[in-house]
């Protein structure tokens, strides 16, 4: 509510390559914070754990999580349970990325403490996997990307692997425990569960189904209980028979919608619209510029979902406009907020909370892009957001030539008055 504290922050972890770091709270009767990252230390590469010594103190104590003999799990995420049990989802670095789930608990010192070994899960190609605990219940929960190339074998994994469509051709998998203990990992819920091609189809029909949930969701539990996902999905429609490297006949890059899912509802249904193109084109038609969103993201992407105590669901995401974009041409992001007043089943036209606009072909170092925004998941009279302030969108990744480069990291609330609420 007023000044921050320590705007410098405290080191966690003084290792080497620390990174992809996630945040909660203990259940003690003062709270302190819990950190999960990954590093390396002594040349191995380890998944860590840390609990601060006291409520914003920042003397962390941690802990390396447990690790395979041959290969090292990274990228882990992880939340505590209201009677204190911590759950990690993180992911095999090699031998074929075997998504795996650590369990812990603070000892009698107040430090984490975990088993001997991983639970191998499932495989999966992406680090685009979620975990969530519910605040009221032993009940937790975890997400994740499930190839349909890998696992149902619909074509030669030859004429997929190195390419886009590759990544994108998923279902997104559901795993959950209502004791904290017990897990349906053997048996997980399909919940895109996406229809096949068939070549007994004729035109289009023979595609199956064409929107696949690609790089990003999210995932919590509300105040009743139930869990709830939004993710992003775009276009691939995969050839019925095979004629091609890859076998698909077009994906999109930029075109995605936002989807939502509950298990009490138990359907699909529509939260945001991005499907449109950004490339430029002249008057003939002809495209003279291919702007981008960038890797892994598209025109609504990056959801953050949060609940307020009166049954509203909101949702926080990554919105590109059309036309803002840089000389690299990527696109600039702002950041929208949505509101469901219905458990999901239905969605308000957006709130744009930021809007900041660059121009067309904007020179680096004079952009605003805002970036992964991220929502407290419970809501009071204020929604509670972060997210980065790019002003050299782009990555090392896709330009050669572009530098890494420090980006602002922003704090915005929004008061729920001001999400608007005029039409679905």
């Amino acid at each position: 509510g007023g000044d921050w504290l320590n705007m410098d922050g405290e080191v966690v972890d003084g290792g080497t390559k620390g990174g992809y770091g996630c945040i909660d709270l203990t259940t003690d009767e003062t709270p302190r914070a819990m950190v999960v990252y990954h590093n390396t230390l002594e040349g191995l590469s380890w998944s860590m754990c840390g609990v601060d010594w006291d409520l914003g103190v920042g003397a962390f104590n941690n802990v390396q999580i447990p690790r395979y003999p041959d290969g090292a799990v990274m990228w882990p995420q992880g939340v505590m349970s209201p009677e204190g049990r911590i759950h990690i989802a993180y992911n095999r670095l090699d031998g074929g990325r075997m998504m795996s789930y650590a369990q812990g608990a603070l000892d009698r010192g107040g430090a984490p403490a975990f088993g001997d070994n991983p639970v191998p899960i499932a495989e999966t190609h992406l680090n685009t996997y979620r975990i969530a605990s519910s605040p009221n219940s032993e009940r937790a929960a975890i997400t994740w990307m499930r190839s349909r190339v890998d696992n149902l074998d619909i074509h030669d994994f030859a004429d997929w692997d190195g390419f886009l469509a590759y990544q994108m051709n998923n279902d997104l998998m559901l795993a959950w425990t209502d004791d904290g203990i017990n897990w349906n990992f053997n048996e997980p819920l399909n919940i895109t569960d996406n229809i096949p091609p068939d070549p007994r189809q004729e035109g289009s029909a023979s595609y199956g189904d064409t929107l696949r949930t690609y790089a990003t969701h999210d995932i919590i539990f509300d105040a009743q209980d139930n869990i709830h996902v939004i993710f992003d999905a775009r276009l691939l429609r995969v050839q019925a028979i095979p004629d091609g490297n890859p076998p698909i006949d077009g994906l999109t890059t930029d075109k995605s919608y936002l989807f939502h899912w509950s298990e009490d509802a138990e359907n699909i249904t529509a939260v945001a619209d991005g499907w449109f193109e950004q490339w430029i084109r002249d008057e003939n038609g002809e495209v003279i510029l291919a702007p981008a969103p960038g890797a892994w993201r598209s025109n609504v992407c990056n959801p953050s979902m949060a609940y307020a105590e009166n049954g509203d669901l909101y949702c926080v995401y990554n919105y590109y406009p059309h036309g803002d974009y840089s000389v690299r041409d990527r696109c600039n992001g702002d950041v929208a907020v949505t509101v469901s007043e219905d458990n999901g089943a239905t969605w308000y036209y957006p709130t744009m909370i930021t809007e900041t606009f660059s121009g067309p072909e904007a020179a680096d170092g004079e952009h605003f892009c805002e970036s992964y925004p991220t929502v407290d998941e419970r809501v009071d009279d204020f929604i509670h957001i972060t997210y980065e302030m790019d002003t050299e969108p782009g990555t090392s990744i896709q330009d050669d030539d572009m530098p890494s480069s420090l980006c602002q990291w922003y704090y915005h609330t929004l008061s729920v008055d001001d999400v608007l609420r005029d039409s679905i």
